[in-house]
């Protein structure tokens, strides 16, 4: 059915990216590319010669964006670059809408498949407007995640020792998850304030649904990064053997006694004043 441009409603004319993801998953023929080589009016036309408008026309597909798409207040709690948040809700939103990673070619499954990181809060988004309930059920849903989220992440106390800068705790601390099988369906890291963030989504995931699983967890993690520190640092010790003769040991033991350190301190010592005097 041919469409003037007088017939096309406004918000059809001039999309949002938002309204343009939609549509496209929804219901733009496969193949249908949203680069930007390709208009507005483009997308819009293809739709309106999908089976589902070629009679309905442009009214009934501004009703469908009505009908399925939230308002930008009504989602404003997911946080575009709060990556915690977006962890939260895609996880939450997998089981909500009973995600099933075999369904290919449903736009929601491949909205919520591993998105990256970089469009991990467009593809919960989609996945939320693609989502064929109510418009009230998804309010709701909002609302269960959000209520999930502010009474049941892991405690910032516990975490606050791993920092987001520091990339050899946190390379220790996906290599320690990766050890222990623990993971969450999500690409991998690209970098350091990748893995820190997939890390403390991780943790969330962990504690909801067992605080003392993560605890120990963490408690772990945190003895064996100590170790590691410890390990590579000057302070660490090396143990020697070598023999002393019979007046010697008895020097060392009289020191032992007066100094009241270990023999190893007292050699240490000793061997610490020659250098300095020598240097």
């Amino acid at each position: 059915m041919a469409v003037t441009d007088h017939e096309i409603p406004r918000r059809l004319r001039s999309l949002s990216p938002r309204d343009a993801r939609f549509l496209e998953a929804m219901y733009a023929p496969t193949g249908q590319s949203s680069s930007s080589s390709h208009t507005d009016e483009d997308l819009v036309a293809s739709c309106l010669n999908s089976d589902k408008f070629r009679w309905a026309g442009s009214k009934s597909l501004l009703e469908s964006l009505e009908a399925n798409l939230l308002t930008e207040t009504e989602i404003e709690w997911i946080e575009e670059n709060d990556q915690r948040i977006l962890i939260h809700s895609l996880l939450c939103l997998r089981e909500q809408i009973s995600y099933n990673p075999n369904l290919t070619d449903h736009p929601c499954s491949i909205a919520l498949n591993n998105p990256p990181y970089e469009t991990r809060y467009e593809n919960i988004i989609l996945a939320l407007d693609c989502w064929q309930v109510p418009l009230q059920e998804k309010r709701d849903t909002i609302a269960k995640i959000k209520q999930r989220y502010t009474q049941n992440i892991a405690p910032q106390k516990w975490i606050n020792w791993l920092k987001p800068d520091q990339d050899q705790q946190i390379a220790y601390a996906m290599q320690y998850v990766t050890s222990q099988n623990l993971s969450l369906p999500l690409p991998s890291p690209g970098n350091t304030k990748e893995a820190y963030d997939y890390l403390v989504g991780l943790f969330d995931d962990i504690f909801q649904r067992s605080p003392e699983t993560l605890e120990l967890t963490l408690m772990k993690m945190r003895k064996g990064w100590s170790q590691q520190k410890y390990r590579q640092s000057s302070k660490a010790k090396k143990q020697v053997y070598f023999s002393l003769g019979r007046n010697a040991r008895e020097q060392l033991d009289r020191l032992v006694l007066r100094e009241e350190k270990s023999k190893s301190d007292i050699i240490e010592a000793l061997i610490l004043g020659t250098k300095d005097q020598t240097a």
